[in-house]
């Protein structure tokens, strides 16, 4: 019994079908993989901003003195709780709100009866 081999031009033809089909297999996954890493550095870009605005909040009511702190209804020891808590907010300007408080300028002297 003889095996038949295929012809050299057939041979060919088979190897550019497979290189194609293996060139675009590869492209999907790379897509995918990019794609998901692409997401993820996103979402870590987003968390790390959040917690940049976490800790700024925690620095901007830290300054404050504990009078200062007992106006706007929030205690020394409530501070991260209440940070992380996402209630104060930044304006364009950089002054913080918290509750229903004046805005405090961001890098403004915070004692009580300090002008800035």
């Amino acid at each position: 019994m003889t095996t038949a081999f295929p012809e050299r031009h057939d041979i060919d033809a088979i190897e550019r079908l497979a290189r194609q089909h293996r060139a675009a297999a590869l492209a999907e996954v790379l897509t995918a993989f990019f794609t998901a890493t692409e997401r993820g550095a996103r979402r870590l870009a987003a968390a790390f901003g959040r917690w940049l605005e976490v800790q700024d909040t925690i620095a901007d009511l830290e300054r404050l003195d504990d009078r200062c702190l007992a106006d706007i209804g929030i205690e020394r020891e409530d501070i991260a709780a209440f940070a992380t808590g996402h209630s104060a907010r930044h304006d364009a300007e950089g002054h913080l709100y918290v509750a229903d408080a004046a805005p405090l300028a961001a890098n403004a002297p915070r004692a009580a009866g300090v002008a800035a």
